[in-house]
């Protein structure tokens, strides 16, 4: 042992054995106590020397680098932090077209949920809705007269979801407004991805696989709504021509729906970005 750090008096260990190096005399003489701590060795509960402050900081050091290096279970990975999502892409020449993002990539800012919050979330820079959680719908904070809408959509096997056109805040979006239709469900080609939900028909019929990205293009001019679908043109359609949506507003709120299913379900929209026109002359 360290001679001059353990307190004088009969120092044994367990077997009754004189410690090594320990020098007789009266441990009360020097108001020295012998116990034992909880490592099995003996120090002095009166006195605290600071070489054995510098020991026991070194025996906490040590067992602190051994606990780190003790291997941890796996944890459930979790989304990004805001600041790390993918931003919205836009090209340069979408920036010099005048294109704006109407999703950040990160939060839904900018957006008004018309329903019930649990049927939304932002998960890696994408707008997600499941099935069964009474989403309803998004609706864009501004109102759009005429423009030119992109965005990306994915959508699940028998999944059933919407982008909204032109539509006021009140009413279901659909009938109030336009609805170009995102869904595989088996449906006639008034009511399958790219139509106008229940007014004009595609022709010709998009593709509708799930789980894969998929790509709209939707010009609202004047009376004219055109939607290209992965480019190719799906509906061409003169509002002043179509008895069912003559009447309908030329302005309103662009809409997302929800996974309009059950449990299960999901519809996924990412890149959304606007650019606004001006309206044509004699234009009402």
């Amino acid at each position: 042992m360290l001679n001059g750090y353990l307190p004088t008096g009969r120092a044994t260990c367990r077997g009754g054995q004189r410690l090594p190096g320990a020098r007789a005399g009266s441990a009360a003489r020097r108001g020295g106590v012998l116990r034992r701590d909880t490592l099995g060795g003996l120090e002095n509960s009166m006195t605290h020397t600071p070489f054995v402050r510098w020991l026991m900081a070194v025996l906490l050091c040590l067992a602190g680098l051994q606990a780190s290096c003790v291997r941890r279970p796996a944890v459930e990975q979790v989304p990004p932090q805001a600041g790390r999502a993918p931003a919205v892409v836009l090209s340069e020449k979408e920036r010099a077209e005048g294109f704006e993002p109407l999703f950040d990539g990160q939060s839904l800012t900018g957006w008004v949920i018309m329903g019930d919050a649990a049927g939304w979330a932002v998960r890696d820079g994408v707008i997600v809705s499941e099935g069964g959680k009474g989403g309803n719908w998004l609706r864009s904070q501004e109102q759009y007269a005429d423009f030119i809408l992109r965005l990306e959509w994915k959508v699940s096997p028998n999944g059933n979801s919407g982008v909204f056109l032109r539509c006021p805040a009140a009413g279901d979006p659909w009938t109030t407004g336009h609805e170009v239709q995102v869904t595989n469900e088996p449906r006639d080609d008034l009511h399958c991805t790219g139509a106008l939900y229940g007014t004009v028909a595609v022709s010709p019929r998009p593709h509708e696989a799930a789980d894969v990205w998929h790509t709209y293009e939707i010009r609202c001019v004047g009376p004219r709504i055109t939607v290209i679908a992965d480019g190719q043109t799906c509906v061409d359609a003169d509002a002043d021509s179509v008895d069912a949506i003559r009447q309908k507003p030329r302005a309103g709120y662009i809409g997302l729906q929800d996974s309009h299913t059950g449990p299960g379900g999901m519809i996924e929209y990412r890149n959304v970005r606007i650019k606004r026109l001006l309206p044509q002359r004699g234009q009402r």
